[in-house]
């Protein structure tokens, strides 16, 4: 089985600078915000295995113990290409994070994951939520928004996941794999104004 060793995050850092996008024979571009949140130019950014970033975005002017529901936003790339970087941040603040027409806003989430081969292939002999590392970065990605997101005012029990294009996929394969852990989600619903359970 393979097993990677992560080395150890500092207790601080500043954190404003995408991560690698995940190798897949593309060219990688990120659009990096100034202090005034204007639309930046693209730069090029690289590409490396340890590529299994999020991007959480929230609004500068709600308070840190709001407790706020998660929007996690599953980047589409016909499964070869993209990354979490290509995400324009302004958009995402002006109607997500910062939405006057909410009460309190929401955090937003995005996931780094690994598509084409690298994300792809299959790997014969691995637990079955295990064999394909689109599906299993998208997970560990949940998982770790879950038990995380409490440290910048997210709510982890209030997770809802949008995705496009060929992501829909996997969030699919996901959510009929870890069927237990999803079914909360959709009995809290309601409260939100959605579909009412069955």
């Amino acid at each position: 089985m393979i097993q990677a060793k992560l080395a150890p995050l500092p207790k601080n850092f500043y954190a404003i600078n995408y991560g690698n996008g995940c190798p897949n024979g593309f060219i990688h571009t990120r659009a990096l915000p100034d202090l005034n949140w204007n639309p930046p130019p693209l730069e090029i950014i690289s590409s490396s295995e340890q590529c299994h970033t999020l991007n959480i975005y929230r609004c500068s002017t709600t308070n840190i113990k709001n407790n706020l529901p998660i929007l996690v936003v599953i980047n589409e790339g016909n499964w070869l290409k993209r990354s979490n970087a290509n995400l324009e941040p302004t958009s995402i603040i002006n109607n997500f994070a910062c939405n006057k027409n909410s009460d309190n806003g929401i955090i937003v989430v995005s996931i780094n994951y690994r598509m084409g081969f690298y994300g792809n292939f299959y790997l014969p002999g691995w637990p079955e939520n295990k064999r394909n590392f689109a599906l299993w970065d998208i997970k560990t990605g949940l998982e770790w928004i879950k038990q995380n997101i409490g440290y910048f005012g997210g709510n982890g029990e209030e997770i809802t996941v949008m995705a496009s294009g060929e992501s829909v996929k996997l969030v699919s394969l996901l959510g009929i794999l870890e069927e237990g852990k999803c079914r909360l989600s959709f009995y809290k619903s309601p409260k939100r104004g959605r579909m009412p359970p069955k």
